[in-house]
């Protein structure tokens, strides 16, 4: 791997699902790139491909997944080809994933010392007693205190705020190059969320580790990625610096996820939605995904699949930002502020 090579490197990644015989949409051209000790922030709806993207990465995918096509990148590895023997070497040591939810993820008759401990011998031939010293000194860089004792205890005797230290504290144990976080907020409240994603980025400044955090809430990530990669059933919408995203974003679907965070200054007023829901991974698309529920849409938005065209050093895949597309060539319709490249 070259100095300059990013550590992930996605390229055109397409993943489906068999079922009863038919191949069901997973991801469809997903392109990104994530170099050391940044932070990239995947959003999107429930059903965008979030989780599918993540899971893909370390190929912790179903038996039912199948990679038609595209390639995953890690430290100038393809993953994508890579057998289940060599992936066991990677994943947790290498790679590491924090999962949704950490309840379902520690074993509940297991101690989280015993856990930890366990995280370690698959990975490093140290002696018992290193193994828990370094378990404590995990803890304790994740805020919890009486680490000691704490390692003596079973998941259901924790918080939800403390079992998510726990899975983080897990999951950094042998130092990964990649830690891969999936909502790792979505069970706290907005606190907790914080702090959380505190720890994360902290962590990134303090060991190097490249983050891969995934979420529903642009608000959750924006403060703390790098950049920003908005996802919309199984596609790349939007790919670009967190700050242009939030404050300029050139997609009508990430300009929709926007309106419907949360404001204060939106108090006693109905919460905004976006209309409609995303296409169930069964339904066939053509055209653009987001059509059916975008208030920009004209008929080459239904005829067409939009190509992930470049404004700058930004990708947007919208018919809009592409003059050849045909979307000008339409009766003009007044363009809402942030849609015109």
């Amino acid at each position: 791997m070259s100095a300059d090579e990013p550590l992930l490197a996605i390229e055109r990644l397409s993943l489906s699902y068999l079922v009863g015989g038919a191949a069901l949409r997973g991801l469809k051209d997903v392109c990104l790139t994530l170099g050391r000790g940044r932070i990239l922030g995947v959003v999107g709806e429930s059903g965008s491909g979030k989780s599918t993207l993540s899971f893909a990465i370390p190929r912790l995918l179903p038996k039912n997944a199948r990679i038609e096509e595209g390639s995953i990148r890690f430290a100038g590895i393809d993953l994508a080809g890579m057998s289940e023997k060599t992936l066991e070497t990677i994943r947790g040591a290498s790679i590491a994933m924090v999962f949704q939810d950490p309840l379902s993820s520690l074993h509940p008759c297991m101690t989280i010392g015993q856990q930890m401990s366990d995280a370690q011998r698959a990975h490093r031939r140290i002696s018992a007693r290193e193994r828990r010293a370094r378990a404590v000194e995990m803890l304790r860089l994740v805020g919890l205190a009486d680490a000691e004792q704490n390692l003596d205890r079973f998941p259901h005797q924790f918080s939800g705020g403390m079992r998510q230290r726990v899975m983080i504290a897990t999951s950094l144990l042998l130092q990964p190059d990649l830690l891969i976080a999936d909502e790792p907020t979505s069970a706290l409240d907005v606190v907790l969320q914080g702090q959380i994603i505190a720890l994360l980025t902290g962590f990134r400044e303090r060991l190097g580790t490249a983050i891969l955090i995934v979420s529903h809430d642009l608000g959750v990530v924006g403060d703390a990625a790098d950049d920003i990669l908005v996802m919309y059933a199984g596609e790349v919408m939007e790919y670009s610096g967190a700050g242009e995203i939030i404050h300029h974003p050139l997609h009508p679907y990430t300009q929709a996820l926007l309106r419907v965070m949360p404001s204060r200054r939106a108090r006693g007023r109905p919460l905004p939605t976006i209309p409609g829901r995303v296409p169930n991974a069964h339904e066939p698309i053509v055209g653009c995904a987001f059509a059916g529920r975008c208030e920009m849409t004209r008929s080459v938005c239904h005829a067409k699949r939009p190509d992930l065209s470049s404004v700058g050093a930004r990708k947007v895949r919208c018919h809009i930002h592409n003059p050849d597309s045909g979307w000008h060539d339409a009766l003009e319709i007044p363009v809402p502020a942030g849609l015109t490249a």
